[in-house]
């Protein structure tokens, strides 16, 4: 909150001597959205600067009849289409004005899982080569084949899911899975 004083002094530089917010708030050090709130609360209209013509304004019809028809009509060949049909501009400021033109994707409903710790179990899978189990193996079936085999336990990425060691204990060693 600021004082009453500075209030009048924002209000008295504002219409008496016609400066801008900016220079308001350089000179009495406050922020320019403080002078705004200020002034708003006075009664003040907040400035409206009109946006300035772009080059593609005259385009804009075009681009969106192309774009309604083909939604998924890349920005290199609307940009070729509109310097066949006279656009003085480049292709970068071309690229966002079709990204706001461009119809939006309807968004697809999905619903989140959530599970609490130790309702779920998550498994990736590993190749080990050959099963050896005293001095019988187990061949591949194919050699172009690989034999997928669980490798079970958390993945790396929910290492941080876990709760962290007890303090003065050290974390165990994870155990790592045979090379092929």
């Amino acid at each position: 909150m600021i004082a009453k004083e500075k209030e009048a002094e924002i209000l008295r530089l504002y219409h008496g001597e016609k400066r801008p917010v900016g220079t308001i708030a350089g000179q009495l050090g406050l922020h320019h959205t403080t002078v705004q709130r200020v002034l708003g609360q006075a009664g003040v209209d907040p400035k409206v600067v009109a946006p300035r013509p772009s080059m593609v304004d005259p385009f804009v019809p075009f681009l969106v009849e192309q774009l309604g028809k083909y939604p998924s009509l890349r920005s290199s060949r609307l940009f070729v289409m509109l310097k066949e049909r006279g656009y003085p501009g480049g292709p970068d400021h071309l690229r966002q004005v079709i990204g706001r033109l461009r119809p939006k994707k309807p968004a697809e409903a999905s619903q989140r899982l959530r599970t609490l710790p130790g309702e779920q179990a998550q498994v990736d899978w590993a190749h080990f080569g050959k099963l050896a189990i005293g001095r019988a193996t187990r061949p591949r079936r194919q050699p172009d084949r690989r034999d997928p085999r669980p490798l079970v336990g958390p993945r790396p990425a929910d290492r941080a899911a876990r709760a962290p060691p007890a303090p003065g204990r050290r974390e165990a060693p994870r155990p790592r899975a045979p090379r092929p």
